[in-house]
């Protein structure tokens, strides 16, 4: 048996290396941490306008743009509506589409719950030489109402093939019934439980301030008794969905109820008007529900379902079209928000094949827990794959596993006061055996009654003192090579007196009196002495809560 180290393993006690994975031959991919300066994670979007960078919304309604090497997040908010968003259940800023000619108009899209509960499809423009989206330029392409606080949906996107908006709506339902309400299989006057085509470049409504687009004439329903703007119906809660950048195909991740969830696919010759069975089928099993007739020749079954025995809150990604990792080509990637699972399969319009489970493969660097809470998947402009994770706000790329080791990220360097614990991680990867060795100095480490993780990914050294300043680098070694980490210059800082007021107390009113004398230019407050700074009052404070006489 061979035993893989897909990234860099975790720490377990005694600081032992843990291989992540099991028997097999070495995977190609791993995840690499983008970053974590995004708080709730919720969409990914990108635009060959600008290569370099895929944005990332957060659930409360900002959107960031990031650097997709680096990970550095810009500053300058690209966009942010968070005060026109709700929050309750599974509001939020849903949805983040650019515009097929974005390189020409500055065009985006947002799709939201507002704060009446509506769902909201608003256009922004970005003026040309500007980096942000002018909140001014607020453009409504849909409002409709929707039921407190349930199924959402709110995905949007443009297909490659048609330049048409596709939008994800939720049947509403709080969970708990199979849809009591009737709305997914509902298609007049309803846009609940369906997914919607419209032309948001024209305006069909000029006289309605809720419906600022154009229904395609070629939309299944136009000229009958339905409403136009339906593509597809009888969907429960289609959270995530893509269009298959080279093809043109659409996949839904339909979130289930009590035991099923479901993966739905159109091919892109697909006329519309697909009904895909909510809620008198769960996946391809009826329910007690009588709004449609359960297995019904007019009811397109899902290419692929699972029981809640595996997961239970399925999370649909992409294709994979990129071209940093050939042997994932083609394969579709999707989750389990729940239960911290990524699988790839062959997707067809009539099922899938080859199911891979990549969870432990994408195990997250210094970690052995597997990516959870999964809220979506994104794709840059060159087809390379991204995943978030809402809950830890964590952002990854999948990138090629190589035998030489690399080193993502480590600690910054960072000033401690005495007897403070020095806590040091460095996070990379390489084929195993990867071995790791830290030094101080220029000096290898050993472990001691102080000192442990010397050999691994994380070290720690208790009670430091100023024998323990100094710049520590840690260096990854795999049968192909040796890399060290960035340098990290550690500084171990007197305990300085925190009696300000020298009435032989360290009380609360000693930084009282450090503040005001801190902010009168009080030459006594510069504790470090290299010229007073807001670092000062950290150090006080710090010497105040170890109580520095």
């Amino acid at each position: 048996m061979q035993t893989r180290v897909f990234s860099a393993a975790a720490v377990a006690a005694g600081g032992l290396l843990v291989a992540i994975g099991s028997a097999g031959a070495t995977p190609p991919a791993r995840s690499k941490l983008l970053t974590t300066q995004i708080e709730n994670p919720i969409v990914i979007a990108s635009t060959p306008a600008d290569p370099q960078r895929i944005y990332v919304g957060a659930r409360a309604g900002a959107i960031f743009a990031v650097d997709r090497d680096t990970g550095e997040v810009s500053p300058d908010k690209f966009l942010d509506i968070s005060g026109q968003v709700s929050l309750g259940g599974d509001d939020g800023l849903l949805g983040l589409a650019f515009d097929p000619a974005y390189g020409s108009n500055g065009s985006i899209y947002v799709s939201y719950i507002n704060l009446n509960g509506d769902g909201v499809v608003e256009r922004y423009t970005v003026n040309p030489g500007s980096h942000a989206a002018s909140g001014a330029s607020a453009y409504t392409i849909l409002r409709y109402p929707r039921p407190q606080l349930g199924h959402q949906g709110g995905w949007i996107g443009f297909s490659p093939i048609n330049q048409l908006l596709y939008v994800s709506s939720g049947d509403g339902d709080p969970g708990g019934t199979f849809d009591a309400a009737n709305h997914a299989q509902t298609i007049v006057n309803d846009l609940l439980g369906e997914i919607l085509r419209i032309d948001p470049h024209s305006d069909d409504f000029p006289a309605d301030p809720n419906r600022n687009y154009h229904i395609p004439p070629s939309n299944p329903f136009v000229g009958g008794t339905a409403d136009g703007e339906i593509w597809s119906y009888g969907l429960r809660n289609p959270w995530r969905c893509s269009f298959d950048r080279s093809t043109g195909d659409l996949y839904i991740g339909d979130v289930g109820m009590n035991a099923w969830e479901e993966l739905d696919m159109e091919p892109a010759a697909s006329p519309g008007g697909r009904n895909y069975g909510w809620a008198c089928m769960e996946a391809t099993h009826c329910t007690t529900s009588d709004e449609c007739t359960c297995n019904a020749p007019t009811l397109t079954p899902p290419i692929y379902e699972y029981s809640h025995s595996i997961g239970s809150t399925v999370i649909g990604g992409y294709v994979y079209r990129g071209s940093d990792i050939p042997e994932y080509q083609g394969r579709y990637f999707f989750a389990d928000w729940l239960r911290a699972r990524i699988w790839s399969c062959i997707p067809g319009s009539h099922g899938i094949t080859d199911l891979r489970d990549h969870s432990d493969e994408f195990t997250p660097i210094g970690t052995t827990t597997p990516i959870g809470w999964v809220s979506c998947f994104g794709q840059d402009s060159e087809g390379e794959l991204y995943v978030a994770n809402i809950a830890d706000s964590r952002v990854y790329r999948l990138v090629p596993l190589t035998c030489a080791p690399v080193v993502d990220s480590a600690t910054e360097s960072e000033s401690l006061p005495e007897n403070s614990t020095i806590d040091l991680v460095v996070y990379g990867a390489g084929a195993a055996p990867l071995t790791f060795q830290w030094r101080k100095d220029g000096v290898a480490l050993s472990d001691d009654g102080r000192i442990r993780g010397a050999q691994s990914v994380e070290l720690s050294i208790a009670g430091a003192s100023s024998v323990d300043s100094g710049t520590y680098i840690c260096t990854l070694t795999s049968p192909c090579g040796m890399k060290d980490s960035p340098a990290i210059v550690v500084s171990i800082r007197d305990c300085f007196h925190a009696d300000f007021n020298h009435d032989d107390e360290v009380d609360i009113q000693d930084i009282f009196d450090y503040l005001n004398a801190w902010f009168a230019g009080d030459p006594a407050t510069d504790l470090n002495g290299d010229g007073q700074d807001t670092r000062d009052i950290f150090y006080f404070i710090d010497s105040w809560f170890q109580g520095c006489l």
